[in-house]
């Protein structure tokens, strides 16, 4: 049990990092504040 709550913790931080340096990388480079963040 303890197996899969770790596994999961570990995708859905993952999976959050993701989508945020999606979200604020080079998509919104242009129209970002800190092009260099």
């Amino acid at each position: 049990m303890k197996n899969i709550l770790a596994i999961l913790t570990v995708l859905a931080l993952f999976l959050v990092s993701t989508t945020a340096f999606a979200a604020e990388g080079p998509m919104k480079l242009p129209s970002g504040a800190k092009p260099e963040a």
